[in-house]
């Protein structure tokens, strides 16, 4: 999930920088490793867990002692909190969608309220 996470952000993140395209690179070989039944490689876990321990360090040292102590438990807590955004926003695009498809408005309640519809 980690390297899920990590490739997506990246990603995301690379179109500005050339440093996050080389960490999206690394995170998407991550990625197919963990596909293949292969143990990802630590190196990039461990250099993206230095970043972070780094940055926090910098500016908190009683953070960074905390999240290093924790780290594991956050990267899940924070992998959970984007998979259950990833299905509340599915959920209302799906609502909307079949709305209108069936009513010609993404609310039937307020139909002046959507740009798509005929209301």
């Amino acid at each position: 999930m980690f390297c899920l996470v990590s490739l997506i952000i990246f990603s995301v993140l690379g179109i500005f920088s050339l440093a996050y395209r080389k960490m999206a690179k690394e995170a998407l070989a991550c990625l197919l490793r963990k596909f293949s039944f292969r143990p990802c490689s630590a190196d990039f876990q461990v250099k993206i867990k230095s970043k972070i321990i780094g940055f926090l360090t910098k500016r908190n040292l009683g953070l960074a002692s905390f999240v290093y102590r924790r780290y594991q438990l956050l990267v899940s807590l924070f992998s959970f909190l984007i998979l259950a955004s990833f299905i509340v926003s599915g959920y209302f695009s799906v609502k909307s969608l079949y709305n209108l498809a069936i009513y010609d408005s993404c609310t039937p309640e307020n139909p002046e309220n959507c740009p798509f519809g005929k209301g």
